[in-house]
């Protein structure tokens, strides 16, 4: 998985997610590629307020920072 870090050293963070840092993205596009679909995803998530909350949190990318507050790269 790429990793998108910033090319201004002053910066020192990254932007990710948790279901980014949690899963095989070769894995998940094995799975999607082999799997008969019988109801559409617009179906579910249009029925399921809370489903489509939980889904936008997982994929939400966030800045994460490389060194730990308190700490400087001086």
């Amino acid at each position: 998985m790429k990793d998108r870090t910033t090319g201004d050293k002053a910066k020192s963070y990254r932007f990710t997610s948790d279901v980014q840092e949690s899963v095989s993205i070769e894995e998940i596009q094995r799975q999607i590629l082999d799997t008969s679909v019988t109801l559409p995803l617009r179906s579910i998530l249009a029925t399921s307020p809370e489903l489509r909350k939980r889904i936008v949190n997982l994929t939400k990318t966030r800045r994460e920072y490389t060194t730990k507050q308190g700490e400087s790269s001086i």
